[in-house]
């Protein structure tokens, strides 16, 4: 019943399982011609983790949301905060290193530019300091614990410094 009242969910469901049987076709076009074998394969617990974690966060964020503006009966800020944090639970789903400093870096850059005119700093390129703290935090986990680091990352070190 719940699942059925969200629409906006519902489109975000089909859409990234529109997106996982993409990728499960480009990988290896052979499934074109087997279709049990790729709704086998799309429908693996690897293939599935992306779907169900934004699922999860968009609904679980959703639902905290509207319950708390329906129960107070007004919108506030602090509510989207709330609904971020709780919505945070599906990050068990996918512990994911380079979404968490994609989102880090976003918020950090929504919250550089609010700070920036609400306390009136001064005029710095706030999104560009934001990179270099990213990019910084992300050097630090290359080479102090490279277990942990993210592939695209490490990827761009090799390429950028030869190996």
């Amino acid at each position: 019943m719940f699942l059925a009242r969200d629409k906006g969910r519902n489109n975000l469901l089909t859409f990234q399982l529109a997106l996982t049987i993409f990728k499960v076709i480009w990988y290896n076009i052979k499934f074109i011609y087997a279709p049990e074998e790729l709704l086998r394969k799309i429908f693996m617990l690897k293939n599935l983790k992306l779907c169900s974690f934004v699922v999860t966060y968009i609904g679980i964020y959703r639902a905290t949301t509207c319950y708390l503006c329906r129960k107070t009966g007004k919108d506030c800020e602090l509510f989207g905060l709330t609904g971020g944090f709780l919505a945070g639970i599906s990050y068990c789903i996918l512990p994911n290193f380079t979404l968490l400093s994609s989102l880090v870096a976003v918020l950090l850059k929504i919250m550089g530019r609010q700070l920036k005119y609400k306390y009136n700093l001064p005029n710095l390129p706030y999104q560009e300091l934001t990179f270099i703290i990213t990019n910084a935090f992300l050097l630090n986990t290359r080479l102090f614990h490279g277990e942990a680091c993210p592939t695209f990352f490490t990827n761009i070190i090799n390429i950028c410094t030869g190996g």
